[in-house]
């Protein structure tokens, strides 16, 4: 008699592979799963010190940032690029007192208080930044991407229906979804800017 072939069958081959196939299709799922609860508990992270960060800031300034939609130089100056002024500065090296929350990160009368840390002698640079408050965020734990490139598409088109100032930062949520070319040359994976409206308990206007 001849010995019984012990390889597999075809038949035996595809109910393996189903059920291989069926395993899958419930591990993928809870994979999912697990990466969404990840990025939901740091985003929780995030908004949470970023409100202590805008307290740190009530409590050196006496008030919190504003939120107002100020028009400045045909640039429109939102209240997610104010709340990135406020706790990590325009050019996150910290808040200058002297702000006038202009788009620019300049002030009334042509004085510099931002650009003027980057374009400044190396006195000036230092003076300024003495003057600087906070960063009331430590680096490396928020999300800071320059507005040009969070308006970019997945072709590197730039959207600017609104006419806002791009050369400066927001902070940005941690839910990126697609890969863009940053304007440092790098490759990065923006999300959405993180919105801020300043609380007037005594108005119904909110």
């Amino acid at each position: 008699m001849k010995g019984r072939n012990k390889a597999f069958t075809v038949v035996e081959l595809l109910t393996v592979i189903t059920i291989i196939a069926i395993l899958v299709g419930f591990l993928l799922p809870a994979l999912t799963k697990v990466k969404t609860m990840v990025k939901e508990t740091k985003q929780k992270a995030q908004l949470n010190t970023i409100g202590l960060a805008i307290s740190g800031f009530k409590n050196d300034n006496g008030d919190y940032p504003p939120s107002d939609f100020i028009n400045y130089s045909n640039f429109d100056y939102t209240g997610a690029q104010m709340l990135t002024e406020a706790v990590v500065g325009w050019d996150l090296m910290g808040f200058h007192p002297d702000s006038d929350w202009e788009a620019d990160g300049d002030k009334t009368l042509g004085q510099q208080l931002y650009t003027i840390a980057i374009t400044g002698t190396l006195q000036e640079q230092e003076e300024n930044l003495k003057e600087r408050k906070g960063p009331y965020i430590e680096q490396g734990t928020y999300e800071a991407f320059k507005l040009e490139d969070v308006l970019k598409d997945e072709n590197n088109n730039l959207n600017n229906t609104y006419g806002l100032y791009l050369d400066n930062f927001v902070l940005c949520d941690v839910f990126g979804k697609r890969k863009i070319s940053l304007s440092n040359g790098q490759m990065g994976v923006p999300g959405a800017p993180i919105l801020y409206y300043k609380a007037r308990t005594n108005s119904k206007i909110i």
